[in-house]
């Protein structure tokens, strides 16, 4: 009977144990295997698995997916995207949408655009009759140009009837999804039906450039799939670019060919976790939290930005990482060759504000016990 029991028991806790949440499993069997691996045969498997991961730039295009953008919006389109610039009448503007977090309704640009329009910031729409309204922008709040670059906005009342909420996707996308964007181009509407994503992260989603052309204005607009927000577009990166950029290394790594032009996006997320600051509803800290091997290092404000992560070793430093658009919060380990003593050595820089000049913060973290120190 006991022996039954035993039995029934183990099977639950079995069962259990499957259905957990994948980050649960994830912790798990991170936890197994650092356990069962030395730190520097631990540290390559990690890093095994990161470069595979952004291989996926080098992905040739399907040529079932080759579409070329469209001029001209739908009805629905033109309520999906709007613009916002300085000052009611401007020589140029960006995209913008509206988004539901939370049960409010924010408008949601990128962070640079909002940054330059910050002296008089408007809203622009089109209603049923294509007549052109416009209405100042009374607050708005934006998070660091060199961390998350997005930002929200109180929607004019006056406006609201010409505009569609959206939604925000509740997973990152994976890799090959393919995604639609309604945008303003030099103030024309342009349609990106078909781009894939090559690369999806907590900070960056690069997505396959398919319009090979000038995108002025195009930031800020919303990047879609299955009629959800994934993303909000906030640059793009030439061939040339990908090439120069001081993380091209680690492409290099795994192949010699000229990467392709992407188009840029920061995951919806990090909107959601903007809007949750700005309201501190929750009452917790509405941020990202840096790790290292799964410890906890310190919560990253909207405000600040990461900026490097070092290596160090017996005191000497052996190499630096610059803030780069595969970089995982949570995996801060990750392209280092790890050993038993190292430490990584990680740079937040908060930017000058009326009440403090630029900050600099830096916390050392051994890899070796997790333990976390604060430079003063």
């Amino acid at each position: 009977m006991h022996k039954r029991w035993l039995i029934f028991c183990l099977v639950l806790f079995t069962a259990a144990i499957c259905s957990a949440q994948t980050p649960f499993a994830s912790t798990i069997e991170r936890t197994i295997t650092r356990q069962t691996l030395t730190l520097p045969a631990l540290s390559q498997r990690i890093n095994q698995t990161a470069y595979k991961q952004i291989a996926g730039i080098f992905r040739p295009s399907p040529l079932t997916q080759l579409q070329r953008p469209l001029a001209g919006f739908t009805p629905e389109m033109r309520r999906q995207v709007f613009q916002v610039q300085s000052g009611p009448v401007a020589r140029s503007s960006a995209s913008a949408f509206a988004l539901e977090i939370d049960g409010r309704v924010w408008g949601v640009t990128a962070g640079h655009v909002m940054n330059n329009i910050r002296i008089s910031p408007h809203m622009v729409v089109q209603n049923g009759w294509g007549k052109i309204l416009s209405a100042p922008i009374a607050q708005y709040y934006a998070a660091n140009v060199k961390g998350s670059d997005v930002a929200i906005f109180e929607i004019p009342q006056e406006l609201k009837p010409y505009i569609s909420v959206l939604k925000p996707a509740e997973q990152t996308p994976l890799a090959q999804t393919v995604t639609q964007s309604p945008c303003f181009v030099k103030g024309n509407p342009l349609y990106l039906p078909a781009e894939d994503i090559l690369f999806a992260g907590p900070h960056r989603i690069l997505l396959r450039d398919q319009a090979h052309r000038e995108m002025t204005g195009y930031c800020g607009s919303p990047v879609l799939a299955d009629n959800k927000v994934i993303g909000v577009h906030v640059g793009a990166y030439s061939s040339q670019d990908m090439q120069l950029a001081a993380w091209n290394k680690l492409l290099g790594n795994i192949s010699a060919k000229m990467p392709p032009p992407v188009h840029i996006a920061t995951p919806i997320e990090q909107v959601v976790l903007l809007a949750r600051d700005f309201t501190k509803e929750l009452g917790e800290e509405a941020g990202v939290l840096l790790k290292v091997l799964g410890h906890p290092v310190v919560v990253l404000d909207p405000q600040d930005q990461l900026f490097s992560v070092q290596q160090l070793r017996d005191g000497f430093l052996k190499e630096t990482i610059h803030i780069h658009p595969f970089t995982h919060f949570d995996r801060l380990e990750e392209f280092f060759d790890l050993q038993e003593g190292d430490i990584l050595r990680i740079t937040i820089i908060s930017p000058k504000t009326l009440a403090q000049s630029q900050a600099i913060k830096i916390y050392n973290v051994d890899v070796s016990t997790g333990q976390v120190t604060k430079n003063l």
